[in-house]
Parts: structure tokens; sequence; C-alpha cells
């Protein structure tokens, strides 16, 4: 059987879905290629990272052993040497550093409850004393950090929080000021709160 030749109309939209499959064919094999070289990498990589940090630092001390190679020195003895200097270069670090560390972690250790005291000493100032700048929050009716809600509670009305087996819930209120002391009981009952 002979088909006739198609019109321009039918062969130009032949050519954009030829065109359309084809691209989106590649789009996919791209997406294949990423993914299957994830997958490769994912699996491989308790073998690649080592290798690729061996390869950084062969590269960082190539310059190192062409100079000793310049010095009439062969290629293996010059990489043996280089070897040597990185092993004593990396040991005399470790025997300056490590000591200081566990004798400074040994320190902050033994400082740990002086540092837990001293930091509830100044949440206790804190508590006592605020900053000046929460000054102009307390007892101003301008300013406020609570914002105004439309309650059933009586206007001022706020939480008791002396007790410390009682867990501060927000405090409603019609007037959006805070109080001094409501704030003072809620921080103190923080302080007392934590370990």
């Amino acid at each position: 059987m002979i088909f006739p030749s198609p019109t321009p109309r039918q062969a130009r939209l032949l050519w954009i879905a030829i065109t359309g499959l084809s691209i989106g064919v590649m789009v996919a094999l791209v997406v294949a290629l990423v993914w299957g070289l994830g997958r490769i990498v994912d699996v491989l990589s308790p073998v690649l990272w080592p290798i690729a940090v061996a390869g950084v630092i062969a590269y960082i001390l190539d310059p190192l052993v062409e100079y000793f190679q310049r010095k009439r020195l062969g290629r293996a003895s010059s990489i043996t040497l280089v070897f040597l200097i990185m092993f004593l270069v990396f040991a005399g670090v470790s025997a300056l550093v490590v000591p200081r560390l566990v004798r400074e972690t040994r320190e902050l250790i033994e400082r740990l409850p002086h540092y837990w005291s001293q930091f509830q000493e100044r949440i206790g100032n804190l508590i006592e004393h605020p900053p000046a700048i929460f000054e102009r929050y307390f007892d101003h009716p301008d300013h406020g950090l609570l914002p105004k809600t439309a309650g059933t509670n009586t206007p001022g009305a706020e939480t008791d929080l002396t007790s410390t087996n009682q867990v501060p819930t927000a405090v409603v209120t019609t007037n959006p000021t805070i109080k001094k002391q409501s704030f003072q009981d809620a921080t103190s009952w923080l302080a007392e709160s934590l370990p």
C-alpha cells in the first residue's frame, strides 16, 4: 500500500513530535545518568573519600617532592623524605595540642559547677534588676508585650506563678501592660525549675 506524502502542515507537526520525543528521551537519559552516578558515589563513598583526601594531599605535597628531586634525590627517596617530614610535623603538633586539650578539658569539667552557679546567679540578678530596656514595658500603658485579647477574664487578671508546681500559662488581659511583679514571678519560676 502506498501512502501519500504528507502536507507541509503534517510534516511540520510530525517533525515537532519527533523533536519533542527525542528531547524527552535525552532528558530522561541525563536524569537516569545523574541518578545512577549518585547511587554509585553513594555506594563507593567509603572508598572514594580516602582516595580524594589522598589525592589532595599528594597534590599539595608534590612541589616539596619536586624540590627534593631538584636537589639530586630520586623520586622514591624524595617521597620517603616528605612522608617522614609530614609524620614528624604531625607528631609534633599532636604532642603540643593533645596534652593541652586534655588539661583544658579536665579544667572545664572541674569548673563546670562554678560556671553553673554563676549562670544561676546572673539569672537571679536579671530577675531582681531587669535591664533598662525592659523597664519601659513595665507598668506603662502605651507599651506592652502582650497583644490585646478579648476574653472572659477581668481586666488585669493574671495567672498566679508563686507555686513551683504550677506551669505558667499566658497572661490574658485586656490591658496590654506587663506588671513588673508578674515578670519577676515568671522568671523566678523559670530559675527555680532549671536543674
